[in-house]
């Protein structure tokens, strides 16, 4: 039982690791910036788009060192600024990024921004984030792009509205973690196609990330835990993190080293954090002074 129980820990496709971490400019001119984890060196890459993507796209790795992506649209340039007046009408796009930085557009799905999101088993799922440029409530649309077959599909809507997720795919479900609207962490059963929420009365800033068959929540202001290997269901407080961290969006987490990143929407200008698997403490990670920026 406890082999059966090591492998299906360990075989549930999300756990693509990368030796970079990735974010677009908030300039909107589709320059992807990777850092590399190895040697800390910065570069930068145009990419080729039909329009300008911002800081604000969701990324996450893929097979085959390929990089899935869904950005928004909505910043137009009118007389050689981006301007958001009148109020722009938002429109996604999802694309992938090859090794050596070519694109394949996608069908574009629900149109959003700074959603949460997890690549797992061939699929990539969304969960909430912004779907109306004027205001800044968030909406509980979820949906599942399937790679192999090109096609977007809706899945059960969030229990509660929500943007920025921090997610992880764990033992056949998704745990999220709502960014500002929520104090509680849901798990999404993928077969089911359904919700429970198992953990409550947290800060509405959360982080989730996993690694050798354990999942960590990280509860700024609060307690750090811990699961029991394998076991999304029995969790146990392992330290506390005292900061405050607030941050917009998620674009993009990896696993390096003992390392877990957290990429926020405005990297390289402002947030990375880290979480030390070794000894279960959260940072803020300036890698602008690393790499001697």
């Amino acid at each position: 039982m406890k082999s059966m129980l090591v492998e299906k820990c360990y075989d549930n496709g999300d756990s693509i690791k990368s030796q970079a971490l990735y974010s677009f400019s908030n300039y909107a001119q589709n320059n992807l910036t990777k850092i590399s984890l190895i040697d800390l060196s910065m570069r930068h890459s145009r990419v080729k788009l039909p329009k300008p993507v911002d800081g604000t796209t969701f990324i996450c790795t893929l097979p085959n060192r390929r990089l899935f992506c869904y950005g928004n649209l909505w910043w137009e340039r009118q007389g050689g600024i981006y301007n958001t007046n009148p109020s722009p009408k938002i429109s996604g796009i999802a694309f992938i990024v090859n090794s050596d930085l070519e694109t394949e557009i996608l069908n574009e799905g629900i149109p959003c921004y700074k959603p949460g999101g997890v690549y797992c088993d061939g699929k990539v799922f969304l969960f909430g984030g912004h779907i109306q440029a004027e205001t800044n409530e968030p909406t509980s649309i979820a949906s599942e792009y399937n790679l192999e077959r090109n096609r977007w599909r809706n899945i059960s809507n969030l229990p509660i509205s929500s943007s920025g997720c921090s997610c992880i795919e764990y033992m056949g479900l998704i745990l999220i973690g709502g960014f500002s609207h929520s104090k509680s962490v849901f798990a999404y059963d993928i077969a089911e196609d359904s919700y429970s929420e198992f953990l409550s009365n947290l800060q509405k800033t959360k982080f989730l990330c996993k690694n050798d068959g354990y999942a960590y929540l990280i509860n700024p202001g609060g307690n750090i835990y811990e699961s029991e290997y394998c076991n999304p269901f029995v969790w146990k407080i392992v330290n506390k993190y005292k900061g405050k961290i607030d941050y917009e969006f998620i674009a993009f987490q990896t696993v390096f080293g003992n390392y877990f990143y957290f990429v926020d929407n405005h990297f390289p200008f402002s947030d990375c954090y880290m979480f030390d698997l070794v000894n279960k403490e959260m940072s803020d990670c300036d890698l602008n002074k690393l790499i001697g920026r």
